[in-house]
């Protein structure tokens, strides 16, 4: 699975949690980037919020037999708070 958001964001799902405040997410290359087109990512909009987004892959996957590798990045731009949220991926069966 990968994500140039050269079509935004239709293949995402924004989530809900009820009772929470939930903040936007946004695209950007960010604010320090050798390449702005090339670097498009998704972006948190908010701070103190909660953040939930989906999106399927493009065609069922198998790890049977196989190890299975999974990387994300995050890039850290604002140096406000002395504390992060976290943030994990949750890979679920179809």
């Amino acid at each position: 699975f990968e994500d140039d958001f050269s079509k935004g964001m239709d293949k995402w799902t924004v989530g809900k949690m009820p009772g929470k405040e939930m903040g936007k997410w946004d695209i950007t290359s960010g604010k320090w980037t050798p390449d702005a087109e090339a670097t498009k990512g998704l972006t948190v909009t908010e701070d103190m919020r909660f953040y939930s987004i989906t999106a399927p892959l493009d065609k069922p996957a198998t790890s049977k037999g196989k190890d299975i590798v999974v990387q994300f990045s995050a890039k850290i731009e604002n140096h406000q708070y002395a504390y992060c949220g976290g943030g994990y991926i949750k890979l679920l069966p179809a």
